[in-house]
């Protein structure tokens, strides 16, 4: 009995469901004219088969309850129609329809434009007889595009971006349908200017410029109003609306005579991109050049540099007008400068690939982790935590920072680094001069080899931006300071077999892997721009 109760009850569910799949509803309409006009009245014939309640889309703000309504578009366009049954999420059904004026409509992909953002410029063009249509776009010397020649073109649609901001431009067209139809056709609209991250550039001649970085386009830099006493800008580096400016002074090379010089005449800025100020946060008036500012790092509470090879100092971003000064011995400098963080000979890589008297090649800290890039004997990355730092001079049998060096067999003068696709990008001086992305494994690829100007001066500025997915650093060419073609021949000749060996800023896209690009991929931000320390509002 117990049996052929449970086969019914399984006979009859499988009755319900096969039913209820038989059922399924399957929305369809269609509508006429095919080819409606603007002010024609449409019907839209309801086709589905099953089904009690009808809620119709129009695609302008207007809806039906009726089975089969009808509708009157009030402007041409391209709608979509959508029909929902019975208020299911399953049973909908969309399609568009294109509804013309008797004249053509220009029509544009965006509804506001955008400096140098490219959209499409399109006709709606009511063509029953489908007749052959000819096109004469015109634009005003601001528009570009692939296939604007001379503010004209013929296409059918055209894929357009202006360079001017702040502008109302007019776009003009003029159709032929067949051989009696004429017809022109304005549209006008404004360019706006869209937001963008600028990029800050320390020149060879002491000045910083300002460029936007505008993507599909090229603004021309503009000059802020800062003042350095100095001559060598290094390094730069932003936080929030603040720039800070590591200017190494006038002299920069290695002085045997350090600990009696008193030329140092370096400091570190901060200039207010929102109130255009300058303030001195610290300098080395009258101090060794060997004390000066050649590289930096800010956080959200510190400045830190280093001077050129033994120290690396910190200041609280609060403090203003203050001053190194010398205590007269590395050690009483450790001991006593309220500024002291860390020097060569505290740390374990002392003696163990770190050296004395090797030029300091940049510093930074992520996740606790801090890096500091050495050129000369002692060179590459060494990684160190806090907790690493020795209370006092290396003897020689303490441990090695657990976290280890990286590119040992890279004299490194400047890096920055990747904190997404954790990659670190560098220049390199000596046997290994050029500029390189490597991973936090020690593989490396050569990125460009541009020749070196001076081992001091070489590619200080590198800059990771991840919105433009771009690492962009400023190459001088030994050319700026009169030096002669590596290769025999002329410099233009030279560039013509290297055209990224040319002065400014270039760039290339992040790597995602260690990689080694070709010339083509890499472009030019800024040409003919001598510069030395460049850095990206955040």
């Amino acid at each position: 009995m117990r049996t052929n109760l449970s086969t019914s009850l399984f006979v009859l569910s499988f009755v319900f469901l096969m039913s209820a799949c038989n059922n399924e509803i399957d929305p369809e309409f269609n509508f006429s004219p095919e080819s409606p006009k603007a002010g024609e009245t449409v019907k839209f014939e309801n086709l589905t088969k099953t089904g009690k309640h009808w809620l119709w889309h129009f695609g302008d703000n207007s809806h039906s309850t009726s089975k089969n309504p009808t509708h009157v578009y009030l402007k041409p366009g391209v709608y979509d129609v959508t029909l929902r049954v019975d208020s299911s999420n399953h049973a909908v059904r969309t399609r568009q329809i294109t509804v013309f004026d008797t004249v053509p409509v220009i029509q544009k992909s965006v509804d506001a434009v955008g400096y140098y953002d490219q959209f499409t410029l399109s006709a709606l063009i009511y063509n029953p007889k489908n007749e052959a249509i000819v096109y004469d776009w015109q634009f005003s010397p601001n528009a570009h595009g692939e296939t604007i020649i001379d503010g004209k073109s013929s296409s059918e649609s055209v894929e357009v971006y202006f360079s001017e901001k702040e502008t109302e431009e007019t776009v003009t067209l003029r159709v032929q349908i067949g051989a009696d139809l004429n017809y022109t056709v304005t549209t006008t609209f404004r360019v706006n200017d869209v937001p963008a991250k600028t990029m800050y550039i320390a020149t060879k001649d002491g000045r910083i410029l300002a460029k936007r970085i505008i993507e599909n386009g090229n603004e021309n830099p503009s000059v802020i109003p800062f003042t350095a006493q100095g001559k060598h800008l290094l390094q730069l580096s932003t936080y929030g609306t603040d720039l800070y400016v590591f200017d190494a002074g006038s002299n920069i090379s290695y002085n045997n005579g350090w600990q009696t010089d008193h030329s140092g005449d370096g400091a570190v800025y901060v200039y207010s991109s929102v109130n255009k100020t300058t303030e001195t946060i610290i300098d080395n008036n009258g101090g060794s050049s060997h004390f000066n500012f050649y590289n930096g790092f800010v956080n959200n509470s510190h400045v830190y540099w280093t001077d050129y090879s033994e120290f690396v100092y910190r200041i609280a971003k609060s403090e203003r007008n203050k001053h190194l000064v010398w205590a007269g011995s590395a050690d009483e400098q450790a001991e006593k400068s309220p500024y002291y963080f860390v020097k060569t000979n505290r740390l374990g890589y002392y003696g163990n690939g770190l050296a004395e008297n090797q030029r300091s090649g940049g510093f930074l800290i992520m996740n606790n982790v801090c890096c500091w890039a050495k050129g000369g004997n002692g060179k590459g990355l060494f990684r160190f935590q806090t907790s690493d730092i020795l209370p006092s001079n290396a003897t020689g049998n303490d441990p090695v920072p657990a976290l280890g060096a990286l590119f040992s067999n890279y004299a490194i003068r400047a890096f920055d680094v990747d904190y997404i696709n954790l990659r670190i990008y560098f220049s390199a001086t000596g046997a290994e001069s050029g500029f390189y992305v490597g991973d936090f494994y020690g593989h490396v690829a050569k990125i460009d080899n541009g020749p070196v100007d001076d081992p001091d001066l070489y590619i200080t500025g590198i800059a990771v931006d991840n919105n433009t997915n771009c690492v962009y650093w400023a190459y001088r060419s030994p050319e700026t300071v009169g030096g002669t073609p590596p290769e025999a021949g002329s410099w233009d000749a030279y560039y013509a077999l290297y055209p990224t060996h040319k002065t400014g800023i270039k760039s290339v896209k992040l790597a995602n892997s260690v990689f080694t690009p070709t010339q083509s991929d890499i472009n030019y931000f800024l040409e003919d721009v001598a510069a030395y320390g460049i850095a990206i509002e955040e």
